[in-house]
């Protein structure tokens, strides 16, 4: 048996370092949320505003993303595939963990020293963000990346062996950051940099000869579990160091992705769904939704769609809805005694992840800001195809509800309308639903910036579930930060990364000979919209919305421009087709979610949600071939 002592980490020395990590990250936090907030105020009632506030609000998104993704890696809550990690056992999967964490730890080694030197030559010292020097802030960035390469040893199989192994990839990233390195050291000692400069040909020779080996070695690692971010950063950072490019452009293209005006909307609007999801305000949500409706034929229904896509919403998270919020519509729905366990489990899995087009939804807000569209023109676009899928699947989950009742179901549950309930639920929901009023009043009448609705969002959360209804309490608080936080972490890394890929894909006018190609090759625009749906329903079951987006946006908006697809219906097509992705067999990610949640076997699942799932693929269709529904709100034909 191998010795591992010298191996095993200090448990209350980590407890500190945890700790202090959650403490630095939730003070950043509370000032990015707090900025916006002390805008509006002064904005309003003072004429003024803070100096430098939006400045100071772009520059603290980026510490809490980078401080973020260090919790990320901590809880091992980084997107990425997976898709062929869990089919492994034994000695193959440690292999196999290892190699993956090898990797992870060099890519994530040459993303940081390429930050380190952005951050000292890319920036001078008397460069600030208001009083802040701007080399201050930009460090979060080499820190960030250097601490989630130190993370991948303990992340590495137990064993002195490939803990080993994963610190040679230390050693692997730093060599395949040497350019960096010597831009970094010139900056100190030109000297060194000469002899780093010695190296260089042996390092470029190296480079053109495992390029392409080391991609096809990022993209296997991919599906067994490497971190999404450093599949796509390391291939943008391999193809720079193979076409001659500066290696500094990867960390720089990070920065100007994660320092765009509506990013820290997505942190912010995070926050509000979390705090709302650690409390009982989905449980206030259906009490009130059964008030209701619940008398009617067919009321639990549409109370648990309405239920379900209210909360996804806020929370803009399906998997979060259907952990949460689904396994108390599950014992509602069970208690009545009305229908099937598999009429319930479908209904519940279907509901899931139809909240997405509407205010303030993440997706829509990360699709605008990848596609270059108005934020608001696509909230507006969506509306209407929001709208189709949620009384398609509440007129198909009615009809269904039908086939589906138990021996005597009809005589189940037999409750009738009461005033004094309603009342009283309304009363203990008003709160929870001022919410998207004050956002879709706030935001749309123009009073208030997509950032400064987020923060309002999130202040008015806190007060409401902490002060008001006091269900949260310190400990609440932190399990919605942290959750927040693996979030942030996780989708706006990806964002800063991907985006180097981008500027590569698009410098080398890879979307523009695309186009030409299906041009030539497709004729009719018709066609090529259905190519594109298949495509993106494969890609949403297997890479999840977010990833989705930040990777296909750039190659699909080209394309659909040039087959006259207006930019607004593309973007509800786009978004469309990812959420119906998360319901595809044999991985869409609700599929276990919902398993695990109802305790009931996928295969099950999979049966349970075919008819839900058949009528979202007709809406799609209808979407996608009558722009009319996407297009009327914003004035167009």
């Amino acid at each position: 048996m191998e010795n591992t002592a010298a191996l095993k980490p200090n448990r209350p020395t980590l407890g500190f370092l945890h700790s202090l990590e959650d403490i630095i990250f939730s003070m950043f936090f509370v000032i990015l949320t707090v900025i916006p907030v002390v805008e509006v105020i002064l904005r309003v009632f003072f004429k003024s505003g803070i100096p430098s506030g939006s400045d100071y609000i772009e520059h603290l998104v980026l510490v809490v993303t980078f401080l973020g993704g260090m919790i990320t890696s901590r809880e091992k809550e980084h997107l990425g595939i997976n898709a062929a990690i869990h089919s492994l056992k034994g000695t193959p999967e440690k292999i196999v963990r290892t190699g993956v964490q090898f990797i992870s730890a060099g890519i994530m080694t040459a993303f940081a020293w390429s930050s380190l030197s952005l951050q000292v030559t890319g920036y001078s010292p008397t460069e600030m963000v208001g009083i802040i020097p701007m080399q201050i802030i930009v460090a979060v960035m080499p820190a960030g990346f250097f601490a989630m390469s130190l993370r991948s040893i303990a992340l590495a199989p137990k064993g002195i062996v490939p803990r080993l192994v994963v610190i040679t990839g230390i050693l692997f990233g730093t060599f395949i950051g040497l350019p960096t390195i010597g831009n970094f050291i010139g900056t100190f000692s030109s000297g060194a940099s000469a002899v780093i400069s010695g190296m260089l040909p042996a390092w470029t020779a190296a480079v053109n000869l495992l390029y392409l080996p080391l991609i096809i070695f990022l993209v296997i690692a991919g599906i067994f579990g490497l971190p999404l971010f450093a599949v796509l950063g390391g291939i943008a950072y391999i193809l720079f160091a193979h076409s001659g490019g500066s290696l500094e452009v990867v960390a720089n293209q990070a920065y100007t992705m994660l320092t765009h005006g509506t990013i820290p909307a997505i942190a912010l609007f995070t926050l509000a769904g979390f705090l709302l999801s650690e409390s009982k305000a989905g449980e206030r949500l259906v009490r009130l939704l059964m008030a209701v409706m619940g008398w009617m034929p067919g009321g639990l229904v549409i109370a648990t769609v309405m239920a379900m896509t209210l909360f996804t919403t806020f929370t803009g998270a399906s998997d979060v809805t259907i952990l949460s919020l689904g396994g108390v519509l599950w014992v509602i729905l069970a208690k009545s005694g009305k229908y099937k366990d598999s009429f319930n489990s479908g209904l519940l899995t279907g509901s899931g992840m139809i909240g997405q087009m509407f205010p303030p939804s993440l997706a829509v807000i990360l699709y605008s800001t990848i596609a270059g569209v108005s934020v608001l023109k696509m909230f507006i676009g969506a509306l209407l195809p929001g709208i189709l899928l949620v009384l398609g699947v509440t007129i198909a989950g009615v009809v269904l509800a039908r086939m589906n009742l138990r021996k005597d179901g009809e005589k189940h549950d037999i409750t009738p309308f009461n005033i004094r309930e309603a009342l009283s639920a309304i009363k203990g929901t008003i709160g929870e639903l001022l919410l998207p009023v004050f956002i879709i009043a706030g935001y749309f009448s123009g009073l208030m910036t997509i950032v400064e609705t987020g923060a309002f969002a999130a202040v008015y959360t806190f007060v409401l579930e902490t002060i008001i209804h006091r269900e949260l309490n310190l400990k609440g608080l932190h399990r919605a930060v942290i959750k927040s936080a693996s979030i942030i972490g996780a989708v706006l890394i990806v964002l800063g990364l991907s985006y180097a890929l981008t500027y590569f894909i698009v410098d080398a006018n890879i979307p523009v000979q695309l186009t030409d190609f299906l041009k030539t090759h497709i004729h009719s625009k018709y066609l090529f919209l259905l190519l594109m749906n298949i495509t993106l329903l494969i890609a949403g079951c297997v890479m999840g919305m977010f990833s989705a987006i930040m990777v296909l946006v750039p190659l699909i908006i080209p394309v659909g421009l040039a087959f006259g697809v207006h930019p607004v219906h593309l973007g509800v097509i786009f978004l469309f087709n990812l959420e119906i992705g998360f319901l595809i067999p044999p991985v869409g990610l609700n599929l276990f979610m919902a398993s695990s949640r109802f305790e009931r076997p996928v295969v099950k699942i999979y049966r349970d949600i075919l008819p839900f799932l058949a009528v979202q693929l007709v809406l799609l269709l209808i979407i996608t071939y009558v722009p009319w529904f996407s297009t009327v709100l914003l004035g167009s034909k």
